[in-house]
């Protein structure tokens, strides 16, 4: 259950290294992960909007600098999703990010890795045309800004 469904405040997420923002023109949920590791209670929310937003049309891009889930927030994140193959892409330099995407992929073969150098192959792997792209990008950009600022 998380702070939300609690009924309870979040955290304090100044030391949160996960930011996300949902984009329904897009179908789309954009997240951003720092280098360093997520509370339960931030990670649990963003578990909470993937599974509030499961459907045939749902799509996840992730960028990430670094940071990565725990083994039981993994579990969390794949007991939500019901099994549903949500198409994922996962955009990091890191090579230990590349290790668990490969782990990922083999519960959701729609998950992927891409370099940074790549993010266009990303967008395009998971948007249908341009005004997704550019929707994803202002998201990317503007959820990048607040975790900058939390630092």
């Amino acid at each position: 259950m998380t702070a939300r469904e609690r009924g309870e405040p979040l955290a304090d997420t100044d030391s949160a290294c996960l930011e996300f923002e949902w984009v329904p023109s897009a179908h789309l949920l954009v997240a951003y992960h720092a280098n360093g590791s997520v509370d339960d209670d931030t990670w649990d929310e963003y578990v909470y909007a993937v599974h509030t937003n499961l459907g045939p049309d749902l799509r996840c891009l992730v960028w990430n600098e670094g940071g990565r889930p725990t083994t039981d927030q993994q579990r969390r994140l794949v007991s939500a999703t019901q099994d549903a193959k949500v198409p994922v892409a996962i955009v990091s330099s890191s090579i230990a990010v590349r290790f668990i995407v490969s782990a990922l992929a083999l519960v959701n073969r729609h998950v992927r890795y891409f370099p940074v150098d790549q993010v266009n192959n990303a967008l395009a792997y998971l948007c249908k045309d341009a005004s997704q792209r550019g929707a994803a990008v202002d998201a990317l950009e503007r959820i990048r800004k607040r975790a900058t600022l939390r630092e």
